[in-house]
């Protein structure tokens, strides 16, 4: 692993899979197993976070170690699972591995999480493919035309309504739904 260091942008199989990030999201009542947390983790070790609506406001935590974030997501298990939640593990393709590349990334709608390379975003003002594209999103006014073709995106709004903006992702369980099964070994 490269921590703290900028990885080149990996070959599209790994260990005999596809690499890339993977998002979550779970509706009140709704979780993967812990295990599955635990895998999505493992496969993308460049950092993670959570954001969900407690009732009153948006909360998000993140950080560059995956497997602080399931501990954090383990600790609070009975309330987010009562709770809407989008879960990002991130496999770095572009920008180092530090905090500020981890996804979700706030903005006014809400927290945004991506899957993927945002290829018309590669080149910009951060080293990040994914910042790039939520920053040229909100300089747009937020027109979700920026997201096309660039992968799979998620945005929990402010009231805690989770939204897939592009992509299709797929249902894993009742009330879950992920980017990519790559993680799922």
């Amino acid at each position: 692993n490269l921590r703290g260091l900028e990885r080149p942008a990996p070959a599209i199989m790994e260990r005999g899979k596809q690499t890339m990030c993977v998002i979550v999201t779970a509706v009140p009542g709704a979780m993967p197993e812990p295990e599955d947390i635990l895998a999505m983790s493992e496969a993308n070790p460049d950092g993670g976070g959570v954001s969900w609506w407690d009732g009153e406001r948006l909360r998000v935590f993140k950080n560059v170690d995956p497997l602080k974030v399931v501990g954090f997501i383990y600790s609070h298990w009975d309330s987010l699972k009562r709770a809407p939640c989008l879960i990002h593990f991130r496999f770095a393709t572009h920008g180092a591995v530090e905090p500020r590349n981890c996804h979700p990334f706030h903005t006014d709608r809400g927290y945004v999480a991506h899957n993927g390379i945002a290829h018309d975003y590669t080149v910009g003002p951060h080293a990040s493919d994914s910042r790039n594209m939520v920053d040229a999103w909100i300089d747009s006014g937020y027109d979700n035309t920026v997201f096309k073709g660039q992968g799979l995106v998620a945005l929990i709004t402010p009231h805690g309504c989770l939204k897939w903006l592009e992509g299709e992702p797929i249902e894993y369980s009742h009330g879950v739904w992920v980017s990519n099964m790559y993680w799922n070994v």
